[in-house]
């Protein structure tokens, strides 16, 4: 029987497409038949937030993401530098066959240059905290949408058709 509809997701245009992307990555990544009690909660909660909170829905559809594909095991691992463990300052580079974030000492002949802020925005939303300080939030955002995006791509070679819409919103 349905316990909740998520009947107000329907009534914010943002909240409908992040919803989507949810829906979608459930879809894609589970194997039909095998129970997946974790993913399943996590996109109840977050379709409940989409709907009943007044989050930014980027924010939550990134803290979405992050922990999905942690679920799956193809977790981003923002913590700091994947070679040396130190936390990252100054320029940020990302490895997508790691998933993970290096150093300018530590960058070898791969990864690629993202913005110090891109990789905050990730940082932040992955530990729960809010995004304060910093400057120009939405397109920093936008850009950690990208960024997940081509890492499911590399990494999986699956398409979230609904990311990239909400992507080009």
């Amino acid at each position: 029987s349905l316990y909740d509809g998520f009947y107000p997701i329907r009534e914010n245009f943002f909240a409908f497409y992040a919803g989507s992307v949810v829906l979608e990555f459930c879809r894609l990544f589970c194997v039909e038949g095998e129970p997946f009690e974790e993913l399943l909660l996590l996109a109840n909660e977050t379709l409940s937030k989409l709907s009943y909170l007044d989050d930014d829905k980027f924010e939550v559809l990134i803290s979405f993401l992050l922990k999905a594909l942690s679920l799956t095991g193809y977790a981003l691992k923002t913590d700091g530098c994947l070679s040396c463990e130190e936390d990252i300052e100054g320029r940020v580079f990302f490895e997508p066959s790691s998933g993970g974030f290096l150093c300018l000492e530590c960058i070898g002949e791969t990864g690629l240059e993202i913005s110090r802020s891109t990789y905050a925005v990730l940082k932040k939303i992955g530990k729960g905290e809010p995004l304060t300080e910093i400057e120009n939030k939405d397109f920093y955002v936008k850009r950690a949408l990208k960024l997940i995006d081509f890492y499911i791509n590399d990494r999986t070679n699956i398409t979230l058709k609904s990311l990239k819409d909400i992507i080009e919103l």
